[in-house]
């Protein structure tokens, strides 16, 4: 599982991955900003890393000793824009892409600027 929260208490953002019991997170605060916002993670079980970024840049360190995902995806388990109903994305959302490896930083930059 991999996610992206914001709390709106404390204006952070939390950039989580779940895998067999092991969570990692990079927490991002003071973002109160309400412009556009280029948000995205990579994830690589081969280089057993996860990254958070914002605006094309790493944001946090990277993250290590990754859980393995265990587990099939489900129809009514699969969400973009939501994790169940009870953590609904507060805002609009688009270019959502998905892809079966980690994108290099130089696509996160590319992507940021689209």
């Amino acid at each position: 599982l991999a996610r992206i929260n914001k709390n709106s208490v404390n204006n952070e953002l939390q950039f989580v991955y779940i895998g067999s019991g092991t969570t990692e997170l990079v927490t991002i605060g003071s973002q109160s900003s309400t412009d556009w916002m280029h948000l995205a993670i990579t994830v690589s079980a081969s280089a057993d890393q996860f990254k958070a970024y914002i605006g094309g840049a790493q944001v946090g360190a990277t993250q290590t000793t990754l859980g393995a995902w265990v587990g099939t995806l489900v129809a009514n388990e699969t969400y973009v824009g939501a994790d169940a109903a009870a953590l609904i994305w507060n805002g609009y959302l688009a270019h959502c892409c998905v892809l079966n490896r980690a994108a290099t930083a130089d696509e996160m930059r590319q992507a940021a600027a689209i």
